[in-house]
C-alpha cells in the first residue's frame, strides 16, 4: 500500500484547522498541523509534506515571512495560500507560491486545486462520520421549525458546516460574510437567531453587534458570537452580548448551544415590512471594521499615577490615536498624543516616555523609517548623558530604554500602484523600520486585541 500524499497546514484558527482537516482526510490526505510560522517551519523539516496550506494573518511569524523561510531550503514543496486579501495573487511567484485559495473557503476549489498540483489522496472508505451529523435527540428534533437564523461568517467552511446543522433542526438559514452584509438581512427579513465570527472583512462582528444594540427594534435578537480568544468576550459583554461559541467546536457543541437557547426564546412574530429604522442601519455608511468605535462605551477614567508608565502615541488617524489614549488612560497609564511626526523626537526629549507608539504608512514629507531613526538617536543620546552624569559614582541607576512600537490602520498605503505592489511597498518600508531599530510590529490597529498584544510593554 503506498504511503498517504502529506499536507501541511500552517493555520492559528483551531476551528479552521478542524475543518481543514476533516476535509483533507475524509479526501484520502495524511494532515499534519502548526499553528504558526514558526512551528510550520520546524514541521515541514520533520515530515517532508508534499503541499502546504499557509494562512497570512498569524503570529510571531506571518505568512509572507514563513513563505520566504521555507523557500530559502526548500524548493520542492507546493505551497497554497489562504487569504481572503485578493491581492495575494498578484505575490505568488515573490512568495514561491503555486496558488492560493480565497477566503471563505470553497471544498471544491480546494480539492481540486490539491489535485492538480499532487494528484488525488488515497481512496477511503465512505463512513458515515458521527462527528460531521450527530444524531438528533427527540427534543431537537423541528426545534426550528417556522425560526430563521442569520449566520455571518466568511469562512465558507465554516458558514457551511452551521448551515447543514441548522436545516437539519429545521431552522432557515440566511448567510451573510461579513457584518455589513448581515446588517442588511436583518433589514430585510424576520431573524429570529443570528450567529456571528468576530474577524471579518468590511464589517467584523464586533461593530456589527454593536449596531444591532444600538437599534430598539433589533437589540433584543438573541446573538451567538463564535470567538476563538476569551479575552474578547469582555468587550461583547459590555455591549449586551451573552451567549458565545468558544473554538474549536465541533457539530456536537453547535446543537448543544441551539437546542438550549432556542427553548429559551419563541421566534418573532412581525412579518411587516422593515421601518426605516432598520433600513438606515443597514445602508449606515461604516469605516473598515478594524476600528471605527465612534462611541466608546461608558468607563471609569483612573488618573495616572505618580509612577504610572509615560506612554507617547503618535499617528495620522485621531479616531485610532483617541480610542488609544482611552484604552490606555483606563488602566492608569499616563498619555501623551503627537500628531505631527516631525515632533516626536522632540516631546520624547521632554518626557523620557516608557513606551513610543508609531504609525507605519507612506509619507514623502515625514518617511516613517526617518522618523524612527531620529527616536533611536534621540535614544542613544540619552543613554550617553546618562551614563556621564553618573560616571565614576557607585552606584549607577539603570536606563530604561523606552520599547517603540509600530502599527497599522485599516488606509490605503499608497495612492497609486496595484494592490500587489502596494503590498510589496509595506513590505519594504517595514523592513526598513526593522533595520532602523523598532522593538516590535503589532500590525493593524484592533480595539478588541490592542491591550493583549502590548501588554508585555506596559506591564509593570
Amino acid at each position: 500500500m503506498t504511503e498517504a500524499k502529506k499536507i501541511l497546514i500552517v493555520e492559528d484558527d483551531p476551528t479552521a484547522i478542524h475543518l481543514l482537516m476533516n476535509i483533507l482526510q475524509k479526501a484520502g490526505y495524511q494532515v499534519e498541523v502548526a499553528t504558526d510560522g514558526y512551528a510550520g517551519l520546524s514541521k515541514l523539516r520533520e515530515c517532508d509534506p508534499q503541499v502546504i496550506l499557509c494562512d497570512i494573518v498569524m503570529p510571531r511569524l506571518d505568512g509572507f515571512a514563513f513563505c520566504r523561510e521555507v523557500r530559502k531550503f526548500n524548493a520542492k514543496v507546493f505551497i497554497i495560500i489562504i487569504s481572503s486579501s485578493v491581492e495575494v495573487k498578484d505575490l505568488l511567484s515573490v512568495l514561491g507560491a503555486q496558488a492560493s485559495i480565497p477566503k471563505p473557503v470553497n471544498n471544491e476549489m480546494l480539492l481540486e486545486t490539491i489535485n492538480t498540483l499532487i494528484g488525488p489522496g488515497q481512496a477511503v472508505r465512505e463512513e458515515p462520520a458521527a462527528e460531521s451529523s450527530p444524531p438528533l435527540t427527540d427534543q431537537q428534533k423541528n426545534i426550528g421549525f417556522g425560526k430563521k437564523v442569520l449566520v455571518v461568517e466568511d469562512e465558507g467552511i465554516i458558514a457551511e458546516l452551521f448551515k447543514n446543522i441548522l436545516e437539519r433542526l429545521g431552522f432557515q438559514v440566511t448567510i451573510a460574510v461579513n457584518g455589513q452584509e448581515g446588517l442588511k438581512v436583518v433589514a430585510a427579513q424576520r431573524v429570529d437567531l443570528i450567529i456571528t465570527d468576530v474577524l471579518m472583512p468590511v464589517m467584523d462582528g464586533y461593530i456589527f453587534c454593536k449596531e444591532l444594540k444600538m437599534s430598539k427594534e433589533f437589540a433584543q435578537t438573541p446573538i451567538v458570537v463564535i470567538s476563538g480568544r476569551r479575552k474578547m468576550k469582555e468587550a461583547f459583554v459590555d455591549i449586551g452580548v451573552k451567549e458565545f461559541l468558544m473554538k474549536p467546536f465541533g457539530p456536537e457543541d453547535i446543537l448543544k448551544k441551539i437546542s438550549v437557547l432556542t427553548a429559551a426564546y419563541t421566534p418573532v412574530k412581525n412579518e411587516a415590512a422593515p421601518s426605516q429604522v432598520a433600513v438606515a442601519v443597514a445602508q449606515k455608511t461604516v469605516e473598515p471594521a478594524v476600528l471605527r468605535i465612534q462611541e466608546p462605551r461608558p468607563r471609569i477614567e483612573q488618573p495616572p499615577s505618580v509612577l504610572a508608565k509615560k506612554i507617547l502615541l503618535s499617528g495620522d488617524d485621531p479616531v485610532v490615536l483617541e480610542d488609544m489614549k482611552n484604552k490606555l488612560q483606563e488602566r492608569g497609564y499616563a498619555v501623551t498624543l503627537e500628531k505631527n511626526g516631525r515632533q516626536i523626537s522632540a516631546k520624547i526629549d521632554i518626557l523620557n516616555p516608557d513606551v513610543i507608539f508609531v504609525q507605519l504608512y507612506f509619507n514623502e514629507e515625514a518617511p516613517v523609517e526617518q522618523i524612527i531613526a531620529d527616536i533611536n538617536n534621540v535614544i542613544r543620546r540619552k543613554v550617553r548623558e546618562h551614563e556621564a552624569k553618573f560616571k565614576g559614582k557607585t552606584a549607577m541607576p539603570e536606563f530604561k530604554i523606552p520599547s517603540v512600537i509600530l502599527y497599522k490602520v485599516p488606509e490605503e498605503v499608497t495612492a497609486s500602484g496595484t494592490a500587489g505592489e502596494n503590498l510589496a511597498l509595506m513590505e519594504d518600508l517595514l523592513a526598513r523600520c526593522h533595520e532602523q531599530g523598532i522593538t516590535k510590529y503589532i500590525g493593524m490597529y484592533s480595539p478588541m486585541s490592542f491591550v493583549t498584544k502590548i501588554k508585555e510593554f506596559i506591564s509593570s
